[in-house]
């Protein structure tokens, strides 16, 4: 093993016990914080109840109300983030993911900010549907949020062996092939500083109110699960590139969806 590899084996290996530390943390807290919003939502129904139907306290106590739906809708996904899930996985169409995750994200996206898919062949990959799909999502929006909303995405996938150069980045790969997937952008970019801090759970760029700092952790976790992994290239002014990896199989034919 060269001094790069370890060098990646070491990253990762901080990386991944930086991410299990906080994902206990965050799963303690999350428990706290659950069992408190429990209760500002039960006493706020029962003032609710007890409000006549005129008072014009049932507007503030509604708005009370929703924001214990938004902070039970967070907590749902920090605990997401801090237990293992049990997760079935079977072989994937990757295309049919893709297709998937994008005809679902069109409605999100403005029309100002172009998507282009580039897949040449068909790869089957070994995953879980849903989850893939939320990594594919969280990354797509956050390339349309870094344009602003106006420019180009790029995605593209492609096999590769496991000695391909393009898989330098990545350390421990136990498979023969792997799906590589890059999705590219042409926003603002990111400062070196940024770049080390990006898959931290709660690091966030944007403003208040419009990211937890959850969606790259919890992508960067969901990948590492896969047995694959996740890398970021970036510069300001320039864009950003995000490579994933997925273990590439054969299905039988009646396997793959």
């Amino acid at each position: 093993m060269s001094r790069t590899d370890t060098q990646l084996g070491l990253t990762d290996l901080a990386q991944s016990q930086k991410l299990l530390a906080m994902g206990t943390l965050a799963g303690g807290i999350a428990h706290d914080f659950n069992n408190l919003l429990y209760a500002i939502q039960g006493y706020a129904e029962m003032c609710r109840q007890d409000a006549a139907s005129t008072s014009p306290m049932l507007n503030n106590l509604d708005k009370i109300l929703e924001a214990t739906h938004r902070g039970q809708a967070l907590v749902a996904r920090i605990l997401a983030f801090s237990r293992p899930q049990h997760r079935k996985t079977m072989p994937l169409s990757l295309r049919a993911v893709l297709d998937s995750a994008l005809s679902l994200l069109k409605p999100t996206i403005p029309s100002s900010a172009h998507i282009q898919l580039t897949l040449p062949e068909d790869i089957t990959v070994l995953g879980n549907q849903t989850e893939l799909h939320q990594v594919m999502v969280n990354l797509v929006t956050n390339a349309a949020d870094a344009m602003g909303g106006e420019g180009d995405i790029t995605i593209s996938a492609k096999s590769c062996p496991a000695n391909d150069p393009a898989l330098k980045p990545f350390s421990k790969l136990t498979h023969a092939r792997y799906a590589v997937i890059t999705i590219t952008d042409t926003g603002e970019g990111m400062d070196a500083s940024t770049i080390n801090r990006i898959f931290e759970p709660f690091f966030t760029t944007k403003e208040v109110g419009k990211g937890t700092g959850l969606g790259l952790s919890i992508a960067h976790s969901i990948l590492m699960e896969h047995q694959g992994g996740i890398h970021v290239e970036s510069e300001l002014g320039r864009g950003t590139t995000f490579t994933l990896i997925l273990p590439q199989v054969t299905p039988s034919p009646k396997e793959q969806l």
